[in-house]
């Protein structure tokens, strides 16, 4: 099956890299032409991004940071880096740490 026949509503995409300028970006041109196709597919994109991965870039586009309607992010993004975000981002969500019993 072709990813251009699903229709999903939610898509929660993995990223090499994402820069609020940039967008998301991968490493490998054949990864990012799927995930562009699943994008394209999908009524709406969330992304959960660890913090070293923010603000780096990788070589190939797959979608605008604009694009994102959910990027849920680790509690230790400085509050500068979360507010680039929450600026372009239909809604950013500060992951919170589970209790462990």
């Amino acid at each position: 099956m072709q990813v251009q026949q699903i229709k999903a509503d939610l898509c929660f995409l993995g990223a090499c890299a994402i820069d609020p300028a940039e967008g998301v970006a991968a490493f490998e041109a054949e990864e990012a032409e799927l995930k562009r196709a699943m994008v394209k597919s999908s009524g709406q994109v969330a992304i959960a991004i660890t913090t070293e991965k923010l603000m780096t870039a990788a070589p190939f586009f797959v979608v605008a940071t604009s694009g994102i309607e959910h990027l849920i992010v680790e509690q230790d993004v400085s509050p500068k880096r979360l507010g680039e975000f929450e600026k372009i981002c239909g809604n950013v969500i500060v992951a919170q740490r589970m209790a462990q019993s």
